[in-house]
């Protein structure tokens, strides 16, 4: 028996790769979902052993270990090789462990997620969230799985729903209940729990208002307390202020303040966790009716966009689908697949998509 062997050109090498994952992206997107593949591959091989007790957590250490041996391939992004394929098994690692896919026990040690099988509404395609290699979900759907970026995707899907219950992105993400609808309640909550404050001007505090500088006609979302007036007190985000000299952790409020010509005076304030906070300011522009704004650029099948802020908990989940330029974190790229999710959370929380 005669074997051939010749060697591939980097091109033909990516192209046999992009087929085997059905990866239609660009090359960034290609080399996060075979890092992602490796990984899972990994995380997932000690529940090939029969035995029970053989299951064993992998460490990061031996992750990244057998990357090193196994994707010398990739291309370097800075004459320090090493560092900057370490950042990016960093950053697909974080991705997978963001959207469900591993699950991190501390320590450095990670264990598979379960099969979950998300259908986003008006999709085309299901996304499949599981610490599963690519080859055995082929084998348990039996069908094409559509692997791009960290993010995975099965096109129709109706024999796998049969089998495995779909469900929506917010069942996914563990939202239990519209963002309006959980803003009043917790909203409710403090007034009751609200304690009276030393009744004096306070102008080391900033106040969350949004409102307040659309209707001045400018940009801009904390207003410092000396420069806040409304007509009628109502239950505000507060904390304190901050300048570059000083470094600490600042605590976030629910207050209330008794406008003066002179300032804002706080007069009942109540100290809540900084998740919290951060996803009411989300449910405080809903009520104010002042969304903010996703701007997609298409790049081919997929989208670009570059984040001007955080989605809160547990929304942020989505950005797990997305991955990065390579030696470049700050846009973010999603395709087309996986778009109708994004959509999903952005109607949840109040943010317009804006398509280019």
């Amino acid at each position: 028996m005669t074997l051939s062997v010749r060697t591939l050109e980097r091109q033909e090498l990516h192209a046999a790769l992009a087929d085997a994952l059905c990866c239609r992206g660009p090359l960034p997107a290609l080399h996060t979902a075979i890092v992602a593949d490796h990984i899972r591959t990994l995380i997932w091989a000690p529940y090939l052993r029969t035995a029970d007790n053989d299951r064993q957590p992998v460490h990061t250490s031996r992750i990244f270990a057998a990357l090193d041996r196994n994707l010398r391939f990739l291309p370097a992004e800075s004459a320090d090789g090493v560092v900057a394929q370490h950042s990016t098994y960093e950053f697909v690692r974080d991705q997978l462990e963001r959207c469900g896919d591993i699950v991190n026990l501390g320590s450095g040690y990670w264990i598979p997620g379960p099969l979950r099988l998300v259908r986003p509404d008006t999709a085309q395609a299901a996304l499949i969230v599981t610490g599963l290699p690519t080859a055995t979900l082929r084998q348990v759907f039996k069908s094409p799985i559509h692997s791009i970026g960290p993010a995975r995707c099965l096109i129709g899907a109706e024999e796998a729903s049969n089998v495995f219950a779909e469900e929506r992105v917010g069942d996914w993400l563990g939202v239990s209940e519209p963002l309006p609808s959980w803003t009043e309640q917790t909203l409710a909550w403090a007034m009751t729990q609200l304690m009276p404050q030393a009744d004096i001007e306070d102008d080391s505090l900033e106040i969350y208002a949004p409102d307040i500088f659309h209707a001045r006609r400018r940009l801009g979302f904390w207003l410092e307390a000396k420069e806040f007036q409304e007509s009628a007190p109502t239950l505000r985000l507060l904390r304190p202020k901050t300048a570059a000299r000083w470094r600490f952790d600042r605590p976030d409020y629910l207050g209330i303040f008794h406008c003066r010509a002179s300032g804002a005076q706080l007069t009942q304030a109540v100290q809540i966790p900084s998740d919290m906070a951060y996803r009411l300011r989300f449910g405080f522009d809903q009520r104010y009716g002042l969304p903010r704004t996703i701007a997609l650029h298409r790049v081919g099948q997929a989208h670009k966009f570059e984040l001007k802020f955080d989605l809160p908990a547990p929304e942020a989940r989505i950005l797990g689908l997305c991955w990065s330029d390579l030696g470049d974190n700050s846009d973010r790229y999603i395709d087309d697949l996986a778009l109708p999710a994004l959509k999903d959370v952005a109607a949840m929380l109040g943010i317009r998509i804006l398509q280019s």
